[in-house]
């Protein structure tokens, strides 16, 4: 489904850290990002102005965060 369209992908698992932190350790602003469903994924993956889309989450007492380089 989104052959073609991104560069790759990193993932990040950090113990004991909140979502929140964790964006601050990528640089991106926890006050700008936004709820997105797996479902609404392929909208924001259509061509734009970003490079990259950044995924946070936890799972227990670990935060994960999945980025996804997209092709520019």
């Amino acid at each position: 489904m989104f052959r073609g369209r991104y560069l790759g992908f990193t993932i990040t698992f950090t113990h004991t850290v909140t979502p929140e932190e964790l964006l601050r350790r990528y640089s991106a602003y926890p006050s700008a990002a936004r709820h997105l469903p797996f479902v609404g994924i392929e909208a924001a993956l259509q061509p734009g102005p970003d490079n990259a889309i950044l995924r946070v989450g936890t799972l227990r007492d670990w935060a994960f965060a999945i980025k996804i380089w997209l092709r520019a």
